[in-house]
């Protein structure tokens, strides 16, 4: 973090902090930490690694967060969201250097619904304000660099710049939610050209959801539609020029049931031309090394995957379970597939209403096609322990 950033940050929270009576608006947030041992076997001496490290976030993304609203009729809200992810273990931020990059937003909210304007969380997304995966997923927006829904399910998961989202309000427990960036990541950086906002040069993403909640089901259907930038992510001629005429399209449903003595959650995923991100080369099967070369050869691809799980109260906390599928094949050279299964486990306690410690694992097995021509199968496999501590403020 550059010194001009840090003295626009204080000076941010001292003006928000100064004016909270008139405003009111508040300053929150949370910081976590915690030790990982994971262990990568890729089938070759070349891409084996263990490490043991100290690590922020493994449960919860360390941010500090500026929120406030004001009413400007009866009923009628104006308000916003200003959100900043860092790492605790050395205090650099996340989310590409933005300074709020979890979330930065601007809603109106009233008996209409509400609408939103600005960088949030996707709707198939566990983050901020409107993200709805943290309700279908037992370790919500995923723990650790393996565990849970997150690694499983083949949208990213992640934040969008320049949104507009809308959230109408609930009639006899549904609701209707929808979403649209008209550049999801203005930081992206092409092989080739410059992409532009909302033109074709930009990706751009829709998505429409129907949630019910009742006093013990929860449901969700949602459909996500992708229009791919008509940019290369690499060089022109190149195994990652993926200029990709096609649309991608995820549709993705779910379902939570407390039973008192657990809470039991299930869902299913079918994906069409989806195409990874190159910031999640080492997520996809939960594997690095070899599998960026992998993906570099695939581009988009075509597939699905289920999860079931439950948190089950325990000695005073939480115990959580999940096992999940992945199968993905590539729509540009059939000979590019994978398969993955794991299981993840986890335990949660609260030491207060603001102090949580946490410990998990996971166990992956994975089965990777040709990552180029000449290439074997590999059959990799990864784990991962870990343990911490969230403070809350």
């Amino acid at each position: 973090m550059t010194l001009r950033t840090s003295l626009l940050a204080a000076a941010l929270v001292g003006a928000f902090a100064g004016s909270a009576a008139a405003a009111d608006v508040s300053l929150y947030g949370l910081v976590d930490y915690g030790f990982q041992y994971e262990s990568v076997d890729q089938g070759s001496e070349q891409y084996e690694s263990d490490n043991f490290q100290m690590k922020s976030g493994m449960n919860s993304g360390s941010r500090f967060g500026l929120k406030g609203s004001e009413e400007i009729a009866a009923g009628t809200q104006v308000g916003f969201v200003l959100e900043n992810g860092f790492s605790a273990d050395d205090g650099t931020m996340d989310n590409n250097g933005r300074l709020f990059g979890r979330e930065a937003q601007l809603f109106v909210s009233g008996e209409f619904g509400t609408f939103s304007f600005g960088r949030v969380g996707q709707l198939m997304s566990a983050n901020g304000t409107y993200g709805l995966m943290s309700k279908f997923s037992v370790f919500s927006g995923g723990w650790g660099s393996h565990t849970g829904g997150k690694y499983f399910h083949v949208a990213d998961w992640g934040r969008m710049d320049n949104t507009i989202t809308y959230v109408s309000p609930a009639v006899a427990g549904i609701r209707v939610h929808a979403q649209y960036s008209f550049q999801p990541d203005t930081k992206e950086v092409h092989g080739v050209g410059t992409a532009v906002e909302n033109k074709g040069t930009a990706d751009r993403v829709g998505s429409f959801a129907v949630t019910y909640e009742g006093a013990a089901l929860k449901l969700i259907a949602l459909g996500q539609w992708n229009q791919w930038s008509n940019l290369p992510r690499g060089a022109q001629g190149t195994s990652t020029d993926w200029r990709e005429k096609k649309n991608g399209y995820n549709v993705f449903v779910g379902a939570n049931y407390d039973f008192d003595v657990a809470k039991v959650y299930v869902t299913g995923e079918y994906n069409q031309h989806m195409r990874i991100k190159a910031s999640d080369n080492t997520t996809v099967t939960g594997m690095a090394g070899a599998f960026s070369n992998w993906i570099n050869n695939t581009g988009y691809i075509d597939g699905y995957a289920a999860t079931i799980g439950a948190d089950v109260p325990a000695f005073g906390g939480t115990f959580k379970a999940d096992l999940g599928y992945r199968y993905g094949e590539c729509v540009v050279n059939n000979a590019n597939d994978f398969k993955q299964i794991a299981l993840g486990l986890g335990y949660t306690y609260d030491l207060s209403k603001r102090t949580t410690v946490y410990t998990g694992g996971s166990y992956v097995d994975g089965t990777l096609g040709k990552i180029h021509p000449g290439a074997d199968t590999l059959d990799p496999t990864a784990y991962e322990l870990f343990a911490g501590m969230i403070h809350r403020f």
